[in-house]
């Protein structure tokens, strides 16, 4: 077995034992990430919802990639793609609302799609305008994710060094306890149930998107069952000693 072959298998076995070690944790996020495949209930794909879909659908595999990504103790990995999944979010709700392919690209001279230059400012201040309350949560994670996970830092670095008295060592996975993996298995959760809430309200302002009746009341659950996890974590000992 070469080295590709070992990790994979590795990254597989990390899965499973990820599971067993944080299994509420992993349940009930997993259940959050799979509502996504059911969250809407008519999936149209026609010239009005081509923008939603596409974007809606890069927050649905980002969210599965991140929770992978933090299993297989890859946590640099798993904030790289929760940051795409809530830029994605973000243009998924304004594309709701200014669905014209047009509005989004243009096709240059050489026949290359391109994305309009100010499509990221704009759609940051239609959020900023119509849900203030969304687009601080999502400021305030991704400034997280700039901060220690965006770019190359030193602390990032300790997550992959072994350190004891007599030897220092590197490794491909990171050195965090499972304590730590659930609460970042509990973030990605908790911001998969608040991009959903977002892009529900945003649709209920312009009748393009059908979900499911039962949306509100599954969210108002899957928050339940976050909120649950989240006490569970506060009265652990490693986040006990914080007042959060």
């Amino acid at each position: 077995m070469d080295w590709l072959e070992e990790l994979s298998d590795l990254e597989n076995r990390l899965v499973i034992e990820g599971n067993e070690a944080a299994k509420d944790f992993f349940d009930t996020v997993k259940s959050i990430i799979e509502y996504y495949n059911i969250a809407i209930k008519d999936k149209n794909f026609d010239e009005e919802t081509e923008m939603f879909n596409l974007f809606f659908f890069q927050v649905r595999n980002s969210l599965m990639l991140a929770f992978l990504s933090v299993l297989r103790l890859h946590t640099i990995q798993s904030h790289l793609m929760l940051r795409y999944a809530l830029e994605s979010a973000v243009l998924a709700g304004y594309a709701i609302h200014h669905s014209d392919r047009s509005v989004f690209l243009s096709i240059n001279e050489l026949g290359h799609a391109i994305e309009h230059k100010n499509l990221k400012k704009i759609s940051k201040k239609w959020i900023e305008r119509h849900f203030p309350e969304y687009s601080e949560t999502i400021k305030r994670h991704k400034e997280i994710i700039n901060q220690y996970s965006a770019h190359a830092n030193i602390i990032s670095t300790y997550t992959n060094m072994d350190l004891s008295e007599s030897y220092v060592s590197y490794k491909f996975f990171d050195n965090h306890s499972y304590e730590i993996i659930k609460s970042y298995i509990w973030e990605i959760g908790m911001l998969s149930i608040t991009i959903l809430e977002f892009i529900h309200k945003a649709s209920q302002e312009k009748d393009i998107i059908t979900f499911q009746e039962t949306i509100e009341m599954d969210l108002e659950n899957f928050k339940i069952e976050s909120n649950s996890l989240r006490e569970q974590l506060l009265n652990s000992e490693v986040f006990s000693k914080y007042n959060i």
